[in-house]
């Protein structure tokens, strides 16, 4: 355990300076690397589905990962007209791998499931890192640039350091085993998948419409990088900051109500992601005072967590989780 020890950190002391050298560079080297760690990452997801007798469409979904963080990179500095919605072509290509799965698996290679298992492994290990590109090109940031990497390295230096303090404290403490607890969407991937999809596509809505209330309530030119929440946050935008918030309340509120209880339950038991969602749902309408309450105080806890530079967070995401078992535990169990 010592000897595991020793080499994180060893090969954290290397690998931090040159993660953070590529993250300065930026562009397609980012982007490249990004690519590379997706397909890697989707064929280990993949991997983990086989013994279930799932059996993703492996080039499909590989590609897919190959390409999200290069189609990003292009889109965010490409100047032409229709480069950002053209990453809109995932509605195509979702469809493209529904029809495959059910060409290809037929009725009994479970289609849904394996379609399921495409697409969880591409949004997972490839589209979620190409967000890496958008927080380290924000508009008018270009390679080379300290602001950037700022916004991208300091999170990874954290979730990095976190990790190996976390090992640490785990060898020098000992008690249960975590690696079980990592494993157990296993058995139900295929909702989980399919639950972070219909996560996404709010996502994709909410960003949409977040562009509509800037366009129609905010009347000033549009934010700077530099002093960013002092311009959107100042009182001068009353009535942006009300439709703002209260369009932003209404989404965050509907996550929370299909997810408060669907996401411990799909790991807990065999069930599906209507069920599921259906059931917390459920559990929020009637429980709606201490649902609330439970919302706020996720709220206060994570914004308490990115305060504290990003360090709350590994005090606070550990607690937020441990309290929402109990919240499904008390709710539906």
């Amino acid at each position: 355990m010592a000897g595991n020890l020793a080499r994180r950190v060893a090969f954290s002391a290397v690998a931090i300076p040159a993660a953070g050298a590529l993250v300065y560079l930026g562009g397609w080297p980012l982007a490249g690397l990004l690519a590379l760690a997706g397909v890697l990452g989707v064929r280990e997801i993949y991997d983990f589905a086989a013994p279930l007798g799932v059996d993703p469409l492996r080039r499909t979904g590989m590609a897919a990962a190959l390409a999200a963080p290069l189609g990003t990179y292009w889109a965010k500095g490409s100047e032409i007209h229709f480069a950002e919605p053209a990453l809109y072509l995932v509605a195509v290509w979702l469809i493209v791998v529904v029809a495959l799965a059910a060409w290809r698996r037929g009725p009994t290679g479970r289609p849904l499931a394996a379609a399921a298992v495409t697409v969880f492994g591409v949004a997972y290990a490839g589209v979620l890192p190409a967000f890496a590109i958008v927080l380290r090109h924000p508009s008018g940031v270009g390679p080379a640039s300290w602001p950037g990497t700022a916004l991208l390295f300091f999170p990874l230096v954290l979730t990095w350091a976190g990790d190996t303090a976390a090992y640490a404290a785990g060898t020098a403490i000992g008690g249960p085993k975590l690696a079980p607890t990592l494993e157990a969407w296993r058995p139900n991937v295929a909702a989980l998948g399919m639950f972070g999809l219909v996560l996404a596509v709010i996502l994709l809505v909410w960003a949409r419409a977040s562009l509509v209330v800037f366009a129609l309530f905010y009347t000033h030119e549009m934010p700077s990088l530099q002093g960013f929440l002092e311009q959107v946050f100042s009182l001068d935008n009353l009535e942006f900051l009300v439709a703002y918030f209260c369009v932003g309340g209404f989404f965050a509120l509907l996550v929370f109500a299909i997810s408060a209880i669907s996401v411990p339950m799909m790991m807990d038991r065999d069930t599906d992601g209507i069920v599921a969602v259906l059931t917390s749902v459920k559990a929020f309408g009637t429980n709606l005072p201490a649902m609330l309450l439970w919302a706020f105080i996720i709220t206060v806890v994570i914004g308490a967590g990115f305060a504290l530079w990003f360090l709350g967070l590994i005090v606070a995401v550990p607690v937020i989780g441990h309290g929402a078992w109990h919240a499904y535990r008390d709710s539906v169990a």
